[in-house]
């Protein structure tokens, strides 16, 4: 779970005793029938009893005498601690670990859509640059059949654009009118 392990405090042994005798331990009590049965989940002590005093005092003596023996052989760096000097760390440790996780995965996200952006970018561009080739080629083209063509024919052509440019003229006459009208409004407003 959790690679943090907190110290027993004290330099003596009685001071590592009573450092450990006073952590704050949470315990379970239950009632079975006519016993009740209480315990301390982190050290695997149970007592059950009649009287819930007796129990109390059986399960107070385990625990002591727990301590004592881990203290005899060197092992009190195995004990168990209670769950509230261990949570706080190990909840420090996931919001950490999660601040890293999303910053990296931000930073991904975002050189993907740079990344794929700019192709996208670079693919419009060539394909608009060989759209305005192909358009600059045919307007040229037609340029030149258009100069080349014999006097009959330009005739013919001028023609067509004059009829198709009167047909426009009231379009063109509305357009004109409307530009007008929004820049004098402009000027209006502007003084």
């Amino acid at each position: 779970m959790s690679s943090f392990r907190p110290k027993v405090k004290g330099k003596t042994r009685e001071e590592k005793r009573e450092y450990l005798n006073a952590l704050p331990y949470v315990y379970q009590l239950r009632h079975t029938g006519e016993s009740f049965c209480l315990m301390i989940p982190e050290l695997s002590l149970v007592a059950i009893h009649p009287q819930l005093d007796a129990a109390y005092a059986d399960l107070t003596r385990q625990r002591e005498a727990l301590f004592q023996r881990c203290l005899d052989i060197g092992a009190e760096e195995d004990i168990v601690f209670p769950r509230q000097f261990t949570q706080g760390r190990e909840t420090w440790r996931q919001v950490t670990m999660f601040t890293y996780k999303a910053l990296i995965i931000c930073g991904l996200t975002g050189l993907a859509i740079l990344i794929g952006g700019s192709m996208v970018v670079n693919k419009m561009s060539i394909a608009l640059s060989g759209v305005f080739d192909k358009t600059t080629e045919k307007v040229m083209s037609l340029a030149e059949n258009f100069s080349n063509a014999p006097e009959a024919r330009k005739e013919e052509h001028l023609e067509k654009l004059r009829t198709f440019l009167k047909s426009m003229k009231p379009i063109i006459h509305e357009v004109r009118q409307t530009l007008e009208e929004e820049r004098t409004g402009e000027i209006k407003t502007k003084r």
